[in-house]
């Protein structure tokens, strides 16, 4: 954004003393896709407890649900930082996740 504000190539490129303009804070973090797709993750109602050697890939994989939902649901920022012991929301899967059996 300050690139783009400034008409700049490169925010490196800076010199000592120039005058920039700084653009407005963005009302929300997250873009417009992204947080309209973050109101549409639903929960299953189902809880699981991080053990240890667990990371959200490996209990999304354990679970069938996408670890990107996983940490939206939970409101996980930074997965490096999820806890032995921490309760994690299970999203609901996905119709096209879910195996018939005949």
């Amino acid at each position: 954004e300050l690139e783009s504000a400034n008409g700049l190539k490169n925010v490196g490129a800076l010199r000592v003393n120039q005058e920039i303009k700084i653009p407005a804070k963005s009302a929300t973090k997250t873009p417009p896709d992204a947080k309209g797709a973050a109101a549409n993750l639903k929960d299953s109602g189902d809880f699981y407890t991080v053990a240890r050697g667990d990371t959200p890939l490996t209990i999304a994989k354990k679970f069938r649900v996408s670890a990107e939902e996983l940490l939206k649901l939970n409101k996980i920022e930074d997965p490096k930082k999820i806890q032995i012991g921490q309760k994690l929301k299970l999203p609901v899967k996905h119709k096209s996740d879910v195996a018939i059996t005949p």
